[in-house]
Formats: structure tokens, sequence, C-alpha cells
């Protein structure tokens, strides 16, 4: 019965905070991305002019959301695999030594 309540709160965590949150950072980081490279685009195409110190900025800025938007992802892939070795774990001790050896 414990084995149980234990594993349907794991899937509680991992429904609940894993892809809300991570869901969330990914498509901040996204919609940023696509903001950055669309005022640099708009500026090459000579659309709107913006001064070369700034699309400087934005350049970084690209570099920046790309890394944290490919983090996020990783760690969402991360997240999910070591929830999903919990939930397919049978006793209760294994959980508690993985848990222990995962966390220091």
């Amino acid at each position: 019965m414990a084995t149980n309540s234990s594993r349907s709160s794991l899937r509680n965590v991992k429904e609940r905070l894993v892809h809300k949150l991570l869901n969330r950072f990914f498509l901040f980081f996204l919609i940023m991305l696509i903001l950055t490279l669309g005022f640099i685009n708009a500026d090459q195409k000579q659309i709107i002019s913006i001064p070369a110190v700034i699309i400087e900025v934005l350049k970084a800025l690209v570099t920046i959301f790309v890394s944290y938007a490919l983090a996020t992802l990783f760690t969402k892939l991360t997240v999910n695999a070591i929830l999903d070795y919990f939930v397919r774990m049978d006793h209760t001790e294994e959980r508690i030594l993985m848990g222990k050896y995962i966390l220091h």
C-alpha cells in the first residue's frame, strides 16, 4: 500500500512541478529568442533602424536565450528520467538508498 502512495506522489510531483514549471521556462526563453531574432532580422532588412551597439547586445542575448532554453530542455529530460526510475522501483529501501545517492 505504501508503494502505491509513494508512486502516486512521485507522479504528482512530476506532473505539477516538472512539466508546468520547466515548460513555462522553455516557452519563455523560446519566445524571447524569437523576439530578439525578429529585431535583429528587422534591422538587417532595414525595416527599423537599431544602433549597432544594441544589435551586438541582442546577438549576445540570442546566445544566452539559446543556452538557457537548451539547459531547461536538458533539465526536463533528466528530471523525467530520474523520476521514472524511482517510479519503477519496487522496494522502499532501494528507493531511499538511490534517493540519498542522487541527492548527495
